[in-house]
């Protein structure tokens, strides 16, 4: 095998893994934003939030709505030169905020310690993401994707050089 197809092999793995967690993490988004929304006294039992206070379902249903658009967000990923690598960014710093605002409002005794595990799955997600980025498999992609198309385009690119 030559260093160019060890390279295509690597590239195309590296295609695979980002498109595989993007479809994970929209489908665990967009399946957490529904049941927000759509039973927000069920969620917040689970959470152990007060089911006495009232203004609690209003509350997870507006989160269920930004959830779930962060969920419909990463299904970018899969239509090229779409813009995923922002995605990526975005939702990065979104879990790394809400898990930043939970430890706080948890440091004020405001929510309950099993919410410590959302925070903490917050940060985990962020890492790994911000890690991805940093390693620039984003770049490699998009510029992977572009050579391709302009093969098979006679050697036109479909998206600005980077």
């Amino acid at each position: 095998m030559s260093s160019h197809e060890r390279n295509e092999k690597t590239i195309q793995t590296k295609v695979k893994l980002v498109k595989i967690w993007s479809v994970l993490m929209g489908l665990v988004n967009l399946l957490v934003g529904i049941l927000l929304l759509a039973c927000p006294a069920a969620f917040a039992a689970i959470l152990g939030l007060a089911p006495a206070a009232p203004d609690v379902p209003a509350l997870l249903s507006g989160v269920g709505v930004l959830v779930g658009g962060m969920g419909l967000s990463y299904f970018v990923v899969l239509w090229p030169f779409k813009g995923g690598r922002i995605v990526w960014y975005v939702t990065s710093l979104l879990y790394g905020m809400t898990s930043a605002a939970i430890v706080w409002t948890l440091e004020m005794d405001c929510l309950p310690a099993n919410c410590l595990l959302v925070a903490l799955l917050g940060f985990l997600l962020a890492l790994v993401q911000v890690a991805v980025l940093r390693a620039g498999w984003w770049t490699t992609i998009i510029k992977w994707q572009n050579y391709r198309a302009s093969q098979v385009r006679g050697g036109r690119p479909l998206t600005w050089p980077i």
